[in-house]
Parts: C-alpha cells; sequence; structure tokens
C-alpha cells in the first residue's frame, strides 16, 4: 500500500490531495486544509468494454463531482477508485487544474499511462 499526499496551489487557494493506493483500488482525497469530508463517491470498472460503473455513497447529492472524477480516474487507472472532493472552489477552470494535478500525480506513481 502506497500513501501520497500533495498540494498545489491556484489563485491563492490550496487544494490539498491525499492519495492512499492498493494493488486493485485507488482513494484520492481532495480538500483544504479543513480536511473534512464532505462526499464519497465509488467508480468501479466493469468487465466489458472498459466500462465503469460509478455512484455516489454520501455526501451532497446536487453536485456529481466526486462521481464524475471517480468514474473518469477509474477509466483511466483500471481500477476501483473512490474519490472524496472537498475543494470550496469547483469552477471549470479550478476542477481542469485538479484533474492535471491528480493525473501527473498518478503518473509519477505509475499508476496511470
Amino acid at each position: 500500500m502506497l500513501v501520497h499526499n500533495f498540494a498545489a496551489t491556484r489563485n491563492g487557494l490550496t487544494f490539498i490531495f491525499h492519495f492512499i493506493v492498493g494493488s486493485n483500488s485507488i482513494y484520492i482525497w481532495v480538500g483544504d486544509s479543513s480536511h473534512n469530508m464532505k462526499d464519497l463517491s465509488i467508480a468501479t470498472p466493469l468487465c466489458v468494454n472498459g466500462l465503469v460503473t460509478a455512484t455516489q455513497l454520501s455526501g451532497d447529492f446536487v453536485s456529481a463531482t466526486s462521481r464524475e472524477l471517480a468514474e473518469r480516474f477509474s477509466k483511466r487507472t483500471k481500477k476501483v477508485v473512490f474519490f472524496s472532493f472537498n475543494a470550496i472552489s469547483d469552477d471549470p477552470e479550478s476542477m481542469l487544474f485538479l484533474q492535471k494535478n491528480i493525473e501527473e500525480q498518478l503518473k509519477s506513481l505509475d499508476i496511470m499511462n
């Protein structure tokens, strides 16, 4: 099991990232210094044509952010992904920034091509 933590800043906001990587799954937490866990989603790759199924387990069901990110990274890594999104900002530019940072870190850890 691998535990990996890092932070990235955009427009004065610091985003904190926590990864827990197992042999078949990844837990990704994104948030701020409060370290709250406001929601949790899971995505699981299916054996059919690279499809992924995803659902939100807890939190504000109005926002699909964690579910969409869990699904995206499950497709890319072919692993079960638990994703908790707790950041203050979810504007499109921040979301691209977050995704880019997660992708770079997963690539640096040889988890994603």
